[in-house]
């Protein structure tokens, strides 16, 4: 038993939102989130200003003295005071003498800026490799090279970072889940990886890799989903086997290319939809009559947004509101009471997540905020609330490993390996027979076989060609 792991990024303020807003309303302090509300005027607006205090003036009908500081004000005879009545010696004395200095009360505990510590706090300045070495997450990744299933999802407002963390994160798995298999060259085990993605876009499942497309249109229509003990899956779901880095590169960027994105006010390519990139892995060990497969989810959920501050679509901000919400449900309870009934079928999004929650998963969740003030506050408040409700979560993750006969049925692996040994069988029998004057069925054969060994990887062991390379360039 292990609690779910939760990881806080505070992105950095927009060029826009620099020359507006002023200073952050929330900041990364000593390894917490601090949330508080901070003078934060125009650049070309300072607080002590003549225009504010002509403003003031104004609005309260009251003469100020703009030499004097603002805590020194003294009070004058309002303007309109027009009667013939000369004031006493006593009223001028109560309306020239400055107010005594009272010592002021003790701000109340609400008052007060809030703070929040996590697993793991980064700033603007820290990058995507840094969230990813340095608070745990590429533990998790290696942990479903070993066997066990792992999840990792970013979740926050729009425009708060979601999809640049996400793609970050992605493509540093992708390159380590590789540089394992790499690694493991000599030690007899095989293995095969293959890859789906999908979107939850209003309440519908719809396959990224099937078809190609880039609208909705050519996508696969709505997908169902399936359940038994072990995990959720999609009917129908297209899964691609991989031998190369770049193969699974490829397929991801076309599968972003096809989820559905709008622009709207907060931000220019929004995500309408819900990504999750599930990867497989199965591993055979040498001599061992037990197989290994484990999952992992990477997702990227469509953030919290209102309809009057973005001018976004009403239909798609209330799925995208309404799913959020079922998740929350699901996070308060299995936080509050994990023993009782846990409201995973809501929604489409919290019945894929059902096992990363509370199951059989090492799960990180890591939540994205906006430095900025007004309801941006608020949502990242809200975040922040809903970050340290998921920190209670306890997932029970266990290495997944099942005897050969019970997954002679569904193991890819073991149907691979039984194809190719009957192709190495036929081959033999053929060149025995011929003696190289018929080579064209053993072409053939050949051609097959390639095609089939080239997603065992390590099947030849000693022979596959390099499928990674060392991490190089400037940090994503």
């Amino acid at each position: 038993m292990e609690k779910l792991k939760v990881i806080v990024r505070l992105r950095p303020f927009s060029r826009r939102e620099r020359a507006t807003c002023g200073e952050e309303e929330v900041r990364v302090v000593d390894g917490m989130v601090q949330l508080g509300r901070q003078p934060g005027y125009a650049l070309s607006e300072p607080p002590n200003s003549v225009g504010r205090q002509l403003a003031q003036r104004v609005a309260s009908n009251i003469e100020l003295d703009v030499e004097t500081p603002p805590d020194m004000i003294m009070k004058r005879l309002p303007f309109g005071d027009q009667t013939n009545n000369a004031p006493t010696p006593e009223l001028w004395e109560e309306l020239t003498t400055p107010p005594a200095q009272t010592k002021k009360p003790a701000a109340s505990a609400s008052a007060l800026p809030s703070r929040f510590r996590f697993d793991g706090v980064y700033g603007p300045d820290a990058s995507t490799e840094a969230l990813y070495d340095g608070s745990g997450v590429s533990e998790i990744v290696q942990s479903f090279t070993q066997g066990y299933n792992a999840t990792i999802f970013a979740y926050g407002q729009t425009g708060s970072g979601k999809t640049h963390t996400m793609e970050g994160i992605t493509d540093l798995a992708v390159e380590d889940v590789f540089a394992f298999v790499e690694a493991s060259r000599g030690a007899g085990s095989r293995h095969l990886l293959r890859a789906s993605v999908l979107e939850v876009y209003n309440e519908k499942i719809h396959d990224l890799l099937a078809g190609g497309g880039t609208t909705p249109g050519e996508k696969a229509a709505n997908l169902r989903l399936l359940e038994d003990t072990k995990s959720v899956k999609v009917q129908g779901l297209a899964e691609l086997s991989l031998d190369t880095r770049e193969t699974l590169q490829e397929a991801l960027q076309r599968a972003r290319l096809s989820r559905m994105t709008a622009s709207t006010k907060a931000n220019e390519r929004s995500s309408r939809s819900h990504l999750v990139v599930r990867l497989t892995l199965e591993t055979r060990h040498e001599g061992s009559r037990m197989l290994q497969v484990s999952c992992l989810n990477l997702v990227d959920l469509a953030g919290s947004e209102r309809v009057q501050e973005t001018q976004a679509s009403m239909r798609e901000t209330c799925s995208i509101n309404q799913s959020l919400l079922c998740l929350g449900n699901v996070v308060a309870r299995l936080a509050e009471d994990p023993s009782g009934h846990v409201p995973y079928r809501d929604s489409k999004l919290t019945r894929l997540l059902q096992h990363a929650l509370g199951g059989n998963s090492k799960t990180a969740m890591i939540c994205t905020i906006s430095p900025c003030g007004g309801w941006h506050l608020e949502q990242s408040k809200g975040t922040l609330m809903f970050a340290s409700r998921a920190m209670n979560i306890t997932n029970a993750a266990k290495r997944n490993l099942e005897a050969e006969e019970d997954l002679r049925a569904t193991s890819l692996l073991m149907r691979y390996e039984k194809e190719i040994e009957d192709l190495r069988f036929r081959l033999e029998g053929l060149e025995h027979e011929h003696s190289g004057e018929d080579v064209s069925q053993v072409q053939e054969l050949k051609r097959k076989l390639e095609g089939m060994t080239k997603f065992v990887l390590n099947y030849f062991d000693g022979e596959t060609k390099t499928l990674t390379t060392p991490r190089s360039g400037p940090p994503i």
